[in-house]
């Protein structure tokens, strides 16, 4: 990354024409315009080129990126958001910008220090951003009054009682409307004392624990729109009096799991947009609303084009007003227990402009109601994990030219393709990314070979037979990332074949494929379970740089290679020779390794228990599942299952979490005594 230093700008290099925006530049009167020059402004300061670039001599100031400036030549805005290095302390010039009514310093990489009081200087500023610039505060302390937004987000390193912070910011009670304080180490209750700013319009304290209730006090603030306390470790019930607050637009609460009791009534709330209240524990009151959401907490709520209620424990069939809120564009109600079958009639679909449904993990049953398919609007649609029962053909859906992603895994249905019609109209959905079809009795492949977008296809579980075709691994012109076709009765790959350069994943276990090993993608292999034969010293080479790869249950031999150590799972095969290569790294990243009922030998080494650091490390925070995630994509996510011999019995399990450790290396013909260094394995469950 190129950078540009101040210190490099000399007056004699500043053009010599005074124009007429540079005339007071930078709120400076001209006559120090060449003394102070362009590096005093922010001393210590560097910035990067692309941002410099714009700042030529040669024409006025006023275009120059990043600054704007009055007629009178006053610099009023500085929006340097992601350009600076270095730091910034009481002595800076920046100080004198009193003209300055925006300043932007967000995203910025600043050397650790304090939150300077100069900012208190510029008494003109209406908005202010220092969030996640790397500032620190045990305190804040603001002068300027005529303050209208206010963004510490992430600028807060210390804790700091909410309530104190209020205290210090009450001299912009008269302008404040926007205040953001995200991520900011704040603790203490929610304090009532908010409701002083009294004309705040916006509240985001996100990512903060205030271990507290909601308190009514922000039913006080008559002009709220968006409130916004998603995980702050709220407890208690929801103050029904904030969804009577009329001008409310946007409320997410979500990620508070100690947040329960009834869904409050809304039908006050008129304005309301967006409400997010997934991951608490809202519930219903099984006396007072026997056990259902009533239609009428929502049917007046004609603007709310997002709803998310997602992973609670809502009881109850689908409320018919969820359904018929003309603006709703998102709904989400996955993992919840809503029962029951979907009115076939509740929807006017003529006037529908919903794109996301995500009604998974539910309870729901019967078939898929006929206006499902008439969502001509609808982008991403999840009903997988449900009892949905009946037949559905794939052409069912060739109306939804929209659709970006389809799961209908986990039900009870029947997925058939009619060649003659599902052709066609698979092809017509061009903009198809993600396809997941689980354990659906298919009995055919369906045939994707022109669908240009499709990156990740799940068919796994099925039926489907004979060999994979060719012409999948061209779907989404080479761009296909996961594939998933385990659980199946497939026998092998049509020839000739050639895996796409940015597969990520390949999952072919429990299926019936014989004869040589698939040459497998750069990241992700799954191929137990089948009947391979092969010498694996041939296939992989010492560039080989898998992330995961499990061969268990074939017939593969040869001495294990060096490129295959990273590998969780090489159980049931004919592998032979010594296991030195396991330890050569010195220090691996394996947290389970099962290389039982082959025929290995030789004497285990004592260094090489020493060398498996993620299961002698004592400090291990993750309680994340095994799981591969694209870097650049995070929608191509895969987690891994494993099959495992535990207390004797083997097992599929999945769901692993990743401080999950475990060694087998049973039925093999090692020698020797027992390494001392296997005590070192602390973490070994």
């Amino acid at each position: 990354m190129n950078w540009f230093n101040f210190s490099s700008l000399h007056p004699h290099n500043v053009h010599k024409q005074t124009l007429p925006y540079q005339k007071a530049f930078l709120g400076m009167p001209c006559q120090f315009y060449n003394e102070l020059t362009l590096k005093h402004v922010l001393k210590h300061v560097t910035l990067r080129l692309t941002l410099i670039a714009s700042w030529n001599q040669s024409v006025d100031c006023y275009k120059w990126g990043g600054i704007s400036c009055h007629t009178d030549g006053h610099v009023t805005r500085l929006d340097l958001n992601d350009y600076l290095s270095g730091a910034i302390n009481d002595s800076s010039t920046l100080f004198r910008l009193h003209f300055l009514r925006s300043l932007n310093l967000a995203y910025n990489a600043f050397d650790v220090s304090l939150l300077s009081s100069g900012f208190g200087n510029l008494t003109q500023l209406t908005y202010l951003n220092l969030s996640n610039a790397n500032f620190q505060a045990h305190e804040v302390s603001l002068v300027t009054t005529k303050l209208v937004t206010l963004d510490l987000s992430s600028a807060i390193t210390y804790t700091l009682d909410l309530g104190i912070l209020i205290q210090n910011l009450t001299g912009l009670k008269d302008n404040l409307q926007v205040l953001s304080l995200k991520n900011c180490n704040l603790s203490g209750p929610l304090d009532p004392s908010l409701a002083k700013l009294k004309h705040l319009s916006v509240v985001l304290l996100d990512g903060n624990t205030f271990s507290s209730e909601i308190p009514d006090s922000f039913t006080d603030l008559k002009n709220l729109t968006v409130l916004s306390l998603q995980g702050c470790n709220l407890s208690g019930t929801i103050p029904y009096k904030i969804f009577q607050v009329p001008t409310l637009k946007s409320i997410d609460f979500s990620s508070n799991v100690m947040l329960k009791g009834p869904l409050p009534e809304m039908s006050g709330a008129l304005e309301l947009q967006n409400l997010v209240l997934s991951n608490t524990r809202v519930k219903l009151n099984q006396n007072s609303l026997t056990g259902r959401i009533p239609s009428s907490h929502l049917e007046r709520l004609d603007k709310l084009d997002y709803l998310d209620l997602a992973r609670n424990i809502f009881t109850g069939t689908l409320p018919e007003s969820f359904l018929t809120l003309k603006s709703l564009q998102s709904l989400y109600l996955c993992n919840n227990s809503f029962s029951g079958k979907l009115n076939e009639s509740m929807v006017n679909v003529s006037t529908y402009q919903l794109n996301t449904l995500d009604l998974s993990s539910n309870k729901f049953e019967g078939s898929i109601p006929g206006f499902i398919f008439k969502l001509t609007a609808i982008s991403t649609l999840t009903l997988s994990a449900n009892k949905f029962t009946g037949r559905v053909d794939l052409h069912m859906f060739g109306n939804l030219k929209e659709l970006y992603g389809l799961d209908l895994s986990y039900n009870n249905l029947t997925v058939s393709v009619q060649e003659n019609k599902s052709s066609a109209v698979i092809a017509s959905l061009s903009k198809l990314n993600m396809l997941k079809l689980v354990s659906c009795k298919m009995q055919q492949i369906p045939d994707l070979k022109n669908q240009s977008s499709l990156m990740t296809l799940d068919l796994s579980d099925n039926q489907l037979s004979g060999e994979i075709p060719n012409w999948i691994w061209e779907v989404g012109n080479g761009f296909l990332r996961s594939l998933n076709l385990s659980h199946n009765v497939l026998s092998g790959l049509q020839q000739p074949y050639a895996f796409p350069l940015l597969l990520d994943v390949l999952d072919l276990p429990s299926n019936h494929l014989e004869g040589d090993i698939p040459i497998p993608p750069k990241r992700c292999s799954i191929l137990r379970g089948n009947n391979l034969t092969e010498n694996v010293s041939d296939v992989f080479p010492e560039s080989c740089h898998l992330q995961t790869l499990d061969l268990s249950g074939n017939r593969l031999q040869g001495p294990l290679p060096r490129s295959l150590v990273s590998c969780k799972n090489l159980m049931a095969n004919r592998f032979h020779g010594n296991i030195t290569c396991l330890g050569s790294n010195g220090n691996n990243l394996l947290q389970i390794i099962d290389i039982a009922s082959n025929g290995f030998s030789g004497v285990l080494s004592p260094t090489l228990f020493t060398s498996f650091q993620q299961i002698i490390d004592t400090f291990n925070d993750t309680q994340s599942h095994p799981h591969f995630k694209h870097p650049a994509n995070s929608a191509i996510y895969y987690q891994e299952s494993m099959f495992l011999v535990l207390k004797g019995t083997g097992r599929e399990v999945e769901k692993i979490l990743s401080i999950f450790t475990s060694i087998d290396f049973s039925d093999n013909s090692f020698q020797g005594s027992i390494p001392v260094t296997l005590g070192d394995l602390k973490l070994l469950t």
